[in-house]
């Protein structure tokens, strides 16, 4: 059996669906995760509008691609 790799990529869609934020950032993560299955590797987060409380999420992570809009 493999080890369980840490994730090193992240990628983390940021918006709020709630509050009159369309939300883009959080909508494409959600559509990605359901079309594409992604190695232990890369872990994607639904970041919403959590600001510095997303900050253990990056640390330590070789690339991050954010996404807002």
């Amino acid at each position: 059996m493999y080890p369980i790799k840490e994730p090193t990529i992240t990628i983390m869609g940021l918006g709020n669906i709630l509050m009159m934020d369309e939300g883009v950032g959080v909508h494409t993560v959600n559509a990605f995760q359901e079309r594409y299955t992604v190695p232990d590797t890369v872990e994607i987060i639904d970041g919403g509008a959590a600001g510095l409380d997303l900050l253990p999420f990056i640390d330590g992570r070789e690339k991050l691609l954010m996404i807002d809009a």
